[in-house]
């Protein structure tokens, strides 16, 4: 369940003008006269939003292409004293996003990478902006089985939320002694140090920051608007990982409900709330309601994607899990297959994602009764295992663990 998603709103009118004449421009960006540097930072931030929209809606190409005119924008402007490295970053943090929704991991790993560099070499100690592309690298690396740079990015953003966290605090403190200060600016400040919790891992340091942002939102705003929702969402996601299905489901039904009043059933908008309280009654042992709440997900996700994207692959997995465990044999290995097919795609040949998916699949042939069809696809895993990791990798040794179980089996 990915606990990052952006606090995004659809484009105002007064920006979408200015996304209007975003092809003219892009042919002109590195020509434009020293005085419109600044017009070029509203292109910026008028393509982050026009990009965010096109992604929550799942429009994966539309969202790229806003995303690398906002890059072009903004390289065109270093040479001016409006240049925004911050705001770059965030531009490639965005893009690198889009296009790891895509499948397009290496693509994905240099945008965060150079999101990364363009904080470090500003040398603020206290650049919490960093914290952002550090968690993507992080996830982007356990996606790839690459322990020891995920740890390493892990570690990295540990050190710098304990430098930012008093100053948050404080600013915290300060607004609350406000008189007549907007409430929305605490809530801005409350959400901001609680995703630095959540970044560090910290689900029950957020959990009551999110609650109180959501609250403040709430109030002022419209129950179904995506920054309204985007505390309640995390906070959920905070319980989840605290084990605390009942209420974290709770949450995120409520969350689904205010969605689907607002944007109606298909929408891809439901897609992230209905796979993670798939996931949660899947952990319950409600089967046939993960199934259901899963499956709507993957028939949103394909009817906007298409047929085996990337972005439908933990829902596939998860899918042929549930099916699993209902011992529904043949639609776990039709889900199981494609997720392989997917890896392959995507991660190529002889990758440990290959290696992983091949066991998984092993295993379901196994529990299906074909021991020597799992045992030819626990051979191929351990194949691609034995080029893609070391022979202490958690995945090769239950690859060799069940290899050695269906031997014994089948002598």
């Amino acid at each position: 369940m990915d606990s990052r998603e952006p606090r995004r709103q659809r484009l105002p009118a007064s920006l979408a003008l200015i996304a209007f004449g975003v092809l003219g421009l892009s042919i002109a960006l590195p020509n434009l006269p020293y005085q419109d540097h600044e017009k070029l930072q509203d292109v910026v931030r008028a393509d982050m939003i026009a990009g965010a929209t096109a992604h929550d809606h799942l429009r994966l190409a539309e969202a790229e292409a806003h995303y690398r005119h906002a890059v072009r924008a903004s390289e065109a402007s270093r040479a001016a004293t409006t240049y925004d490295p911050a705001l770059h970053a965030m531009v490639l943090v965005r893009l690198g996003h889009a296009l790891e929704s895509q499948g397009r991991i290496r693509e994905a790993e240099r945008c965060y990478r150079d999101a990364l560099e363009l904080h470090r070499r500003g040398g603020n100690p206290y650049d919490e902006g960093a914290v952002e592309p550090l968690s993507r690298l992080s996830g982007l690396y356990d996606s790839m089985g690459d322990v020891a740079n995920a740890g390493k990015c892990r570690h990295e953003i540990d050190a710098v939320v304990a430098r930012v966290e008093p100053i948050h605090v404080r600013a915290i403190e300060l607004q609350r002694t406000v008189e007549g200060a907007d409430p929305l600016i605490l809530a801005d400040k409350l959400m901001e140090l609680a995703n630095l919790y959540d970044a560090r891992g910290e689900a029950a340091g957020a959990d009551s920051l999110y609650q109180e942002a959501f609250a403040i939102r709430s109030a002022r705003a419209a129950g179904a608007d995506l920054e309204v929702l985007a505390p309640l969402v995390r906070m959920g996601l905070a319980k989840a990982e605290r084990n605390e299905n009942a209420a974290a489901g709770e949450i995120l039904r409520e969350s689904l409900a205010l969605r689907e009043a607002k944007h109606g059933p298909a929408s891809p908008l439901l897609v992230r709330d209905l796979h993670n309280l798939g996931v949660l009654a899947f952990r319950d042992g409600r089967l046939e309601e993960a199934d259901s709440l899963l499956t709507r997900a993957l028939a949103i996700v394909e009817e906007n994607l298409g047929r085996d994207p990337y972005y439908a692959a933990p829902i596939l997995s998860e899918l042929a899990t549930c099916a699993l465990e209902r011992e529904r044999f043949a639609s776990a290995r039709s889900y199981q297959t494609r997720v392989v097919r997917i890896s392959r795609r995507v991660f190529g040949e002889e990758t440990a994602q290959v290696g992983a998916a091949l066991l998984a699949l092993a295993e379901i042939e196994e529990a299906a009764g074909d021991r020597p069809r799992a045992r030819a696809i626990c051979r191929e895993a351990l194949s691609q295992l034995a080029r893609a990791v070391g022979p202490n990798d958690p995945v090769m040794l239950d690859c060799e663990n069940a290899m050695l179980r269906l031997s014994r089996w089948l002598g």
